[in-house]
């Protein structure tokens, strides 16, 4: 619902020598022989090495993961093996780099862990996947979002510690996503129309109850669909109520006359509308103010901001 923009250059310079002090040369070398068996084969540079697939921008692990799909087999026969039981289970490399994570994640970096500079280094305060929960930190050591890995390191630990694999997300929809394999949209993903795919809306269902609806694009809808977000939005039929009630009391004729009234002060109409609808609803205030997407998307539609 909500685009993160790539990382800046020195975020990423921090990140991979945090990955570079927990998996060692020996180690990153046996990972680099065993995954060119089945990622593809123009993945890599030239003389590429372990920081590469650490760093790679999404795009690319997006292609990686089509290409895996079409060749399973091959990642399955280098990543796993079977047990006693008969059930399949992570080669010790593949379990080293699994379990990896969680030490990269509570390694610190600028004073803080690094689950906790990650989410601060997006700018983001709310879920990028359903925009009403917090996910800001509550302090130097405690993360308010959790890091959710978009293509489940259970089942592709080739992307356990990649950076653009890792979503800062509110507990609940990391919680539902899980390690479900439907067609999600990633924040990561460039290629998504994030600013039009997805629309808000409200359908009257009596006097004083609305029911809130989400019109989503694919892949974004996927998100929308598979993590009950639609559903979880039912709770705030107050807040569509609240801007319905200001938009009928104050109608255009009735703001003319505050204007009126308040022309000596050099009130224009936008100072006017913000007094009585607040602060117009920005892309930016959308990363940053919970329901945010759905407020504006109610401004567009009511026309309160022409």
């Amino acid at each position: 619902m909500v685009r993160i923009e790539p990382y800046d250059e020195e975020v990423k310079d921090k990140y991979w020598k945090c990955i570079d002090t927990i998996i060692k040369e020996p180690e990153q070398q046996k990972i680099l022989e065993s995954c060119r068996k089945y990622l593809p084969p123009a993945f890599f540079s030239q003389n590429a090495g372990f920081q590469e697939l650490v760093l790679a921008p999404y795009a690319k692990l997006k292609e990686a993961y089509q290409y895996i799909e079409k060749n399973k087999s091959r990642m399955e026969a280098e990543c796993f093996k079977k047990d006693a039981k008969g059930e399949f289970m992570r080669k010790q490399l593949y379990e080293d780099l699994y379990l990896a994570y969680e030490k990269v994640s509570q390694k610190i970096v600028d004073k803080v862990k690094m689950n906790v500079f990650l989410v601060q280094q997006t700018g983001l305060t709310v879920c990028p996947y359903c925009n009403r929960d917090y996910i800001n930190c509550r302090s130097e050591k405690l993360a308010g979002a959790q890091l959710d890995h978009f293509y489940p390191r259970s089942k592709y630990p080739i992307f356990s510690v990649c950076l653009y694999n890792l979503v800062p997300a509110c507990g609940n929809c990391n919680r539902i996503k899980h390690d479900d394999m439907q067609e999600f949209a990633s924040p990561f993903d460039e290629e998504i129309d994030w600013e039009h795919g997805v629309q808000f809306s409200y359908e009257p269902l009596d006097l004083n109850r609305k029911k809130i609806v989400i019109h989503a694009k694919e892949p974004i809808k996927q998100n929308i669909q598979k993590m009950h977000i639609e559903a979880a939005y039912q709770i705030h039929e107050m807040e569509v109520n609240e801007l319905l009630d200001k938009v009928e009391k104050y109608s255009q004729t009735q703001l003319e006359e505050y204007r009126q009234v308040f022309a000596e002060a050099g009130l224009s109409e936008q100072e006017l509308k913000q007094m009585v609808f607040g602060k117009e609803i920005t892309e930016d205030d959308i990363r940053k103010k919970p329901l945010g997407r759905m407020l504006r998307d109610l401004e567009k539609e009511l026309k309160i901001y022409k």
